[in-house]
């Protein structure tokens, strides 16, 4: 059967002035290392179909399929490039602009958080296409970038496109307690030297019950992080890996250093930093325009939520039941 989140974690969004989602692209849930070994077996053969398919597919423009935020079949850009990597960062949908691993990582919210036209909602972000996706459906919805550590929390600057810039520190946020009800951090706490710091500060501004989306760097195959740089006692950055550098939409020329691969002890780390569950969902669906392996998505509720439910494994999707990409 088609494993997709639980019909009772489907949001309300015809209050965000939104159609009903369809059917979500998440094949499972895992909520450690064990349950991720023990489905081996079932996933490796979604490897060998993502392989086959990339291939296929491999010097072709686009793909056709259903995007879960627009609400309609849309076309899908490819990258020049082969590679599973390629594909998370790309795939950019033709109609909302946002690529794989965004569209993968917002859907899941939708129907796991069932967020509120006026919801009170924090990104880590502000200068992203994803933000202003975000604030035109919620615009209560507050965005942030991290400005040096000379800013003040919440500090606002100028900004000849927004108007102002807020700079935000994921490790001291300027929020009161208990006053967001959903937070969502992609691709940056890799970028902080400490981040269990920031954990403690989630799981400090979410109401009881608020539900955090997070997407990091993350290796299926090991329990620990991977630490790849550390800041030494004197302040230098020590790498212990050949560095690695991310894309930084305030300094594209120079990138952002990427600290640490997570394991599954990340799960771990935020049930004991606040959070009463944390799970980890697998992306995948070629009629989504999801591709690439493997897409991963971290979905934790604040302390006060009731616990969550895990989708039983069964077999591979058939073609009637998972929509078909069409190739352009």
């Amino acid at each position: 059967m088609y494993h997709q989140l639980e019909p009772g974690w489907h949001g309300l969004c015809e209050d965000a002035r939104m159609e009903p989602l369809p059917a979500l692209p998440c094949l499972a849930l895992f909520r450690s290392h064990r349950e991720y070994r023990d489905a081996r077996s079932w996933l490796a053969r979604y490897w060998e179909r993502d392989r086959l398919l990339r291939a296929r597919l491999f010097g072709k423009k686009s793909i056709e399929g259903l995007c879960a935020l627009c609400r309609k079949r849309c076309e899908f850009s490819l990258p020049a490039e082969e590679g599973a990597d390629a594909l998370r960062e790309s795939l950019h949908c033709r109609g909302c602009g946002l690529n794989n691993r965004l569209r993968a990582a917002i859907a899941l919210w939708l129907a796991y958080g069932g967020p509120k036209a006026h919801a009170r909602i924090y990104l880590s972000e502000q200068t992203t296409p994803l933000y202003a996706w975000l604030k035109c459906r919620f615009p209560d919805a507050i965005g942030s970038e991290y400005l040096g550590a000379e800013r003040m929390p919440g500090e606002c600057v100028p900004d000849p496109a927004l108007g102002a810039l807020r700079h935000e520190d994921l490790t001291r946020l300027s929020f009161a307690s208990e006053s967001i009800e959903h937070l969502l951090c992609f691709d940056v706490l890799e970028h902080l030297p400490q981040h269990l710091p920031a954990l403690r500060e989630f799981a400090r501004v979410l109401v009881p019950g608020g539900v955090l989306v997070l997407s990091a760097p993350f290796d299926c195959e090991r329990e620990d992080h991977e630490e790849r740089a550390r800041v030494a006692e004197d302040g230098r950055i020590e790498h212990l890996l050949p560095p690695i550098y991310h894309g930084d939409p305030l300094s594209p020329e120079r990138g952002i250093l990427c600290y640490r691969t997570y394991g599954w002890k990340l799960l771990e780390e935020l049930r004991e930093h606040g959070f009463s569950e944390s799970v980890l969902a697998l992306v995948w669906s070629p009629g989504h325009g999801h591709l690439g392996w493997p897409n991963l998505v971290l979905l934790a509720r604040r302390d006060g939520s009731p616990a969550l439910e895990q989708p039983s494994i069964g077999e591979i999707p058939g073609e009637h039941e998972m929509p078909a990409p069409l190739i352009a």
